[in-house]
């Protein structure tokens, strides 16, 4: 996977929204394409720690993370993909089934 160049914003954002700020927020200030970022950083940063590790809840957790960041739009809005959380749903239902199960939208 390339590593993406992150801008001084993102990780500004991550900063703050990863570590507890020694102000809490007075307002929001969530912004659509840093959680991308965000999400894609700590993707990354699983995929590398599971290599120093054998534990299957940092495999849970990667699955997880790839079907969040699948299934939202990143970019300038937080929608939902329909068809990338019906494909989603039914590997997550595969996976935990052993078998496919029909999956009603």
């Amino acid at each position: 996977m390339a590593c993406k160049q992150l801008s001084k914003e993102d990780v500004l954002y991550m900063a703050h929204h990863v570590f507890l700020p020694p102000k809490l927020p007075t307002k929001g200030d969530a912004e659509p394409t840093q959680d991308g970022a965000l999400a894609d950083a700590a993707l990354r940063s699983l995929r590398l720690f599971s290599s120093t590790t054998t534990q299957s809840a940092v495999q849970t957790a990667i699955t997880m993370m790839e079907n969040m960041t699948s299934v939202h739009e990143v970019g300038a809005s937080y929608a939902v993909r329909e068809d990338s959380l019906r494909n989603a749903l039914q590997q997550l239902s595969k996976s935990r089934e052993g078998k496919s199960a029909d999956v009603i939208c």
